[in-house]
């Protein structure tokens, strides 16, 4: 089963990366999130965003904490994306939408790498 989203491309826009991403309807969270209604967890999102922008080689160092944490609307199986991701001065700051829709965002602050 999988854990990762599929990426579908990606693309710069300045500062930020921009990642088209499909959430895969065998994610082993969903049997367990919720029974009869699969939702993507709050938990994976954050994660998702972190494992992206290490993939693209950003140095993010050690995590300290999650700040302005926002889940608009529910993610579902299957579900296409964008994520946006932008990182500087120690935060990460990711968002999710689907179409016009936010989905969910965030900043994820860093410190020093140990």
């Amino acid at each position: 089963m999988a854990m990762q989203p599929e990426v579908l491309g990606q693309r710069r826009e300045g500062d930020d990366l921009v990642l088209r991403l499909r959430v895969p309807a065998e994610l082993e969270c969903f049997p367990g999130h919720f029974p009869g209604r699969p939702i993507l967890p709050g938990v994976l999102q954050v994660h998702w965003a972190i494992a992206q922008a290490r993939a693209v080689a950003w140095a993010l160092g050690e995590f300290q904490t999650l700040e302005q944490l926002k889940f608009n609307a529910l993610i579902e199986p299957g579900a296409e994306l964008e994520l946006r991701l932008c990182w500087g001065d120690g935060v990460l700051r990711f968002s999710y939408t689907q179409g016009t829709t936010r989905c969910s965002a965030g900043r994820v602050r860093f410190g020093e790498a140990q």
